[in-house]
């Protein structure tokens, strides 16, 4: 569960920093993690 906890961090991080859009780019960045992991 590491990988999940560094994954909240990381969003909580890039909301503060850039708001929906870093929101946005964390998902984004989730779902293409997940993405290569199923492929």
């Amino acid at each position: 569960m590491a990988g999940f906890g560094f994954l909240i961090f990381f969003a909580s991080m890039a909301y503060l920093i850039a708001g929906k859009w870093g929101v946005l780019i964390a998902v984004m960045l989730f779902a293409a993690s997940t993405l290569g992991k199923l492929a």
